[in-house]
């Protein structure tokens, strides 16, 4: 018999759902002890982030023995121009539809929701060895230098690009173990904390208005995107809108551009792009590309 199994929106939803309807009926113990595995894993997720930028970075441009500066300078050329497009359309929104539907009353009214949200039983400290902006720079500097040095011939860099991809395969083999199958849980101690405290009605009750044109506006920039993508590309948008629907979805419980990459390299590998672009392109525009903190 075929084994049946729930994808990762699927499982997102269902994380989201019950979290909130937990918050709602459990005990305050048992909501923090989800709480605080909820910051345990955020703390872990923290620590990886930069490993995880460097583990995919670096490899992605050294196997790009040619014409790895070229495409950095493009990717960032086209990062860039996204973040001014999609903060125009922000401020555009905001400054026009906003003021109709929502006034400076309402932000006193709701304060400031973490306030009332529990706190875990125990925190650890557990700083990342690099912040993620040291973790970029450092993965352009050691990713062009060991594409360089695998072009002047001579096997030079062979050593240290064998470094390299053994540990993006650790770091592969990291997030498809503890960090992906545990999304879900991390989401379900947010929305079960939220809904507890009562913020995630207050919020949703004031701001929906406001959270339906800031959801039709990401569709709207989606669907654009993914319509030049597909047609430069060749490839049905609407496809790749669909493979791109976990991504989102953990993107929005999550509100974490990093703590989506793992996720979006998966959308990335189903809507066939290379190897190389994705683990080259995702995690550095999870970093530079600033509409995703717009839309956040």
């Amino acid at each position: 018999m075929k084994k049946f199994k729930i994808g990762l929106v699927s499982r997102l939803l269902i994380a989201i759902v019950l979290g909130i309807g937990a918050g709602l009926v459990l005990p305050e113990p048992i909501i923090r002890i989800a709480v605080t595995f909820s910051g345990l894993f955020s703390k872990y997720l923290t620590f990886i982030i930069p490993l995880m930028i460097i583990g995919f970075v670096v490899i992605g441009i050294a196997d790009l023995t040619q014409g790895a500066g070229k495409l950095l300078g493009i990717t960032t050329l086209i990062a860039y121009t996204s973040t001014v497009v999609a903060g125009s359309l922000a401020y555009i929104m905001a400054s026009t539809v906003f003021p109709h539907i929502i006034d400076g009353s309402v932000l006193i009214k709701i304060g400031n929701p973490e306030e009332n949200m529990l706190k875990p039983f125990f925190e650890i400290s557990l700083p990342p060895l690099l912040d993620v902006t040291s973790a970029v720079v450092f993965s352009f500097i050691i990713g062009l230098a060991i594409s360089w040095l695998r072009t002047t011939g001579y096997q030079k860099g062979e050593t240290i690009y064998q470094l390299f991809s053994d540990f993006s395969e650790i770091i592969v083999k990291v997030l498809s173990t503890s960090i992906i199958p545990i999304l879900p849980l991390y989401i379900f101690g947010t929305f079960a904390n939220m809904a507890h405290s009562g913020s995630v009605f207050t919020v949703m009750s004031i701001f929906i208005k406001v959270f339906i044109c800031v959801l039709l506006l990401h569709i709207a920039y989606l669907i654009a995107l993914f319509v030049g993508a597909g047609a430069i590309g060749k490839k049905n948008p609407i496809k790749l809108l669909k493979n791109q629907i976990p991504g989102y979805i953990t993107a929005l419980g999550t509100q974490s551009s990093a703590a989506t990459i793992p996720v979006n390299v998966e959308c990335a590998r189903n809507n066939g792009v290379s190897e190389q672009i994705r683990d080259f392109v995702v995690p550095l525009c999870a970093t530079i590309h600033m509409a995703e903190v717009l839309s956040q």
